[in-house]
């Protein structure tokens, strides 16, 4: 009996060994299978030769693992790239691995060739991931490349991919990270003033009114001029309902950028806010005139660009002057509209029926002046119900019936 079970340890201990040096095997046919670009053997054989806990502490090992994962994630073959949708990612754990075991230095020089091209290969996925709207996984990326370039052996800072992570974590609503991003730009005088807007914008959503003063300040400061950085400076004070500073801002900078329509809107608007009727009507002609032959120009270069390869920039540019030159009509139209309303209502309480006529037709004149605005207003966006509201009251008021018509089936529709 004892004899018996001494032979069967001793089988048991056999297989054990053989099955443990058929694992170590593996090692060397994964590197031979990648060797013929059998990337399908050689990822089964190295998956399960990693698994001995000897071969583990190999770092060979581990670098073989490390070239066979990247080869599939490279590989132009959808059959073996489709082997590992991660395996750029095992890869990279891979050679930090073998890093870590290779005491002697034998494979140091490899891998840091390796890791620079698994870091650009990171932010690569990680764009192709952001543009089919995969944040959480091109956050991820992003990271991952400016992880490889912080490195020791590197100690590179990787601006683009900062900006990326930034832009993706913002998109991702994960605020706290993508102000981290922006600042660590802003410190490094990289992307511009676009960045600060960015910040000031997070701020805002943030309701962190000391950061978002700061950030106003400091980008004010770092481009006095820009012109989306001020209207985030006039939003700030809006917000406070601080109009005579937001005038005060705004007329500075039509002085350095007289022909920026966007300023003149703002500065009308913030008249009409503070009740300051002649100077608004004033601020939001100056505006149209700007805006009208711009936006016809814009229109005229969009046709003439349709099917060229600059019909993509032209649209944009047409869409952008487009929204600008309704805002503009809508709000001077309702500059007008607001002050007839206004009126009517100081005269409910006269008693004299003639001269509450005489100050009725006054009133009704004011507002009969945003006709011509709020009809150019719907021409650019037929569907806006507001527009279209204020049409129909205004038509009404002229006895205007067909078009009264008109603007009540809209509404219902």
């Amino acid at each position: 009996m004892k004899r018996s079970a001494a032979l069967l340890v001793l089988a048991l201990a056999m297989c054990m060994g053989l099955s443990a040096t058929a694992q170590r095997s593996k090692i060397v046919s994964a590197y031979n299978y990648l060797d013929y670009g059998e990337l399908d053997k050689a990822k089964k054989a190295i998956d399960v030769g990693i698994k001995d806990e000897k071969a583990a502490g190999l770092p060979r090992s581990w670098y073989y693992r490390g070239l066979i994962y990247q080869d599939l994630h490279e590989s132009k073959n959808p059959e073996f790239s489709a082997l590992d949708l991660n395996a750029l990612d095992v890869a990279y754990v891979s050679y930090l691995k073998c890093m870590e075991l290779d005491v002697k230095g034998k494979h140091q020089s490899d891998i840091k060739k390796k890791l620079e091209v698994c870091a650009v290969l990171f932010a690569y996925r990680g764009a192709k991931q952001f543009n089919e709207s995969n944040f959480v996984n091109a956050l991820q990326s992003f990271e991952s490349a400016m992880e490889i370039n912080a490195r020791p052996e590197f100690a590179l800072i990787d601006t683009m991919s900062i900006y990326n992570a930034g832009i993706t974590a913002d998109r991702l609503g994960k605020t706290k990270n993508a102000i981290a991003y922006y600042n660590r730009l802003i410190d490094m005088n990289y992307g511009g003033s676009s960045i600060f807007s960015l910040l000031i914008k997070l701020h805002r959503i943030d309701s962190n009114d000391t950061e978002r003063l700061a950030a106003i300040q400091k980008g004010r400061q770092a481009y006095p001029d820009d012109s989306n950085i001020i209207i985030e400076e006039l939003k700030y004070y809006s917000d406070k309902e601080d109009r005579n500073k937001s005038i005060e801002i705004l007329k500075v900078a039509i002085e350095n950028d007289p022909d920026n329509v966007v300023l003149y809107y703002w500065l009308g608007t913030m008249h009409d806010q503070a009740g300051d009727f002649e100077q608004g009507e004033k601020v939001f002609g100056q505006a149209l005139a700007l805006a009208e032959p711009e936006y016809g120009q814009k229109k005229g270069a969009y046709k003439l660009a349709r099917g060229t390869e600059t019909e993509m920039s032209s649209k944009a540019s047409l869409d952008k002057i487009h929204d600008n030159y309704f805002n503009i009509l809508y709000n001077f139209g309702a500059l007008y509209y607001n002050k007839g309303v206004a009126k009517l209502k100081s005269i409910e309480d006269i008693a004299d029926n003639y001269v509450y006529k005489a100050e009725r037709e006054k009133a009704e004149t004011i507002m009969v002046k945003a006709l011509p605005l709020l009809e150019k207003a719907l021409e650019l966006k037929p569907t806006d119900r507001s527009t279209i509201t204020s049409l129909k009251d205004l038509y009404a008021r002229t006895e205007d019936n067909v078009n009264w018509e008109r603007m009540q089936e809209m509404l219902e529709n």
